[in-house]
């Protein structure tokens, strides 16, 4: 909270929203604890801890949430999909599992990082709606994903192999196969197309007082800037696998950031991409980082796509309008091809 106030009276109106914040939860609490005790089972919810959907669209709760002797029930409600949940658990040998018909639950696993406490939970569940699972004890940790000294991950339909890398790219050829194969990499790959593929994160000098700024809407590097500069320096590389191939990740670590790659349970769709910022280190001018992404001898006659706030794709054309002619100013090409998506 801030103003022109004294800093007193900022506190006690700070404390006020948080008395009203608390209330609220508590109503919403027993409401939900009556309806889905009503819908699914009477007296399995004892109580509703809150999880908090973060800026990165994942789910994150509290790690002591997930008490295995207190059978802890999650319940998901969920509208697409695509999206991911990912959960923080404090050890690798814990499940999901249908509370209802105890069948496990389908595309799940857990990496455990070596830099950080506790497990990542990652659930790729194509079903919408309300969702419930239960986490019960998992003592063979069957959906751990275990770290190997490898350079390649793959399951039924994708295979990844990091073929070059160097401190501040990475170059990984992709196999994507139309029909599921004991291994795409090796198979007969005549429904298969391959790409070499190149990432990594870069930066622009970021508005330094001259012309438009940049904000929420706008991307505004420095005046003449017309390229990036390298942000990151790789310093390792993991590689994540289960033991059936069904799941696998390949994660490039920085002290700026990481890029993990992953194929998610028999998954044809794609590759899933998290990036993860430890900070923009602080400048006079700041910085505009980009994760860039160039498909190698691909030829696309400089069209793309990208989404419309997750609604539908939209055909975008290099430095071009559909409905003007747009005139782009000295070295202003980087701005005039900003498209910005949710």
């Amino acid at each position: 909270v801030t103003g022109t106030e004294k800093q007193h009276v900022a506190d006690d109106y700070q404390k006020q929203i948080d008395k009203i914040e608390d209330s609220t939860k508590q109503a919403n609490t027993e409401t939900l604890k009556a309806v889905f005790e009503a819908k699914f089972s009477e007296g399995i919810f004892k109580d509703i801890i809150h999880c908090n959907r973060e800026v990165d669209q994942y789910l994150t709760c509290p790690e002591h949430t997930f008490d295995i002797e207190e059978d802890p029930i999650l319940i998901v409600e969920k509208n697409d999909l695509e999206s991911i949940l990912r959960v923080t658990l404090p050890h690798a040998n814990m499940k999901l599992i249908d509370p209802k018909s105890f069948m496990d639950i389908q595309g799940q696993s857990i990496h455990c990082p070596e830099d950080r406490n506790g497990c990542i939970l990652h659930v790729r569940d194509k079903r919408v709606g309300t969702l419930v699972y239960k986490f019960v004890k998992d003592e063979h940790a069957s959906h751990q994903l275990k770290s190997q000294s490898c350079d390649r991950i793959w399951n039924q339909y994708q295979s990844i192999m990091n073929t070059h890398m160097t401190p501040t790219e990475a170059t990984v050829w992709v196999v994507s196969c139309d029909t599921p194969k004991d291994d795409p990499f090796f198979a007969d790959r005549s429904d298969c197309a391959d790409r070499n593929i190149t990432f990594g994160l870069r930066a622009y000098d970021g508005y330094d007082g001259h012309g438009q700024s940049s904000g929420a809407y706008i991307f505004r590097p420095a005046n003449g800037t017309t390229d990036s500069s390298p942000y990151w320096e790789i310093n390792q590389l993991n590689c994540y696998k289960k033991d059936d191939n069904t799941y696998g990740a390949l994660e490039y670590k920085s002290d700026q950031g990481t890029v993990t790659l992953s194929l998610m349970d028999n998954d044809p769709i794609g590759i899933q991409v998290f990036t993860e910022f430890n900070g923009i280190h602080e400048t006079k001018i700041g910085k505009e980082v980009t994760m860039n992404v160039e498909v190698l001898n691909f030829k696309n006659e400089e069209i793309f796509h990208t989404d419309s706030n997750g609604l539908q794709m939209q055909k975008r054309v290099l430095n071009q309008r559909p409905d003007f002619d747009l005139q782009i100013q000295g070295t202003e090409e980087i701005t005039a091809n900003y498209y910005p998506i949710n």
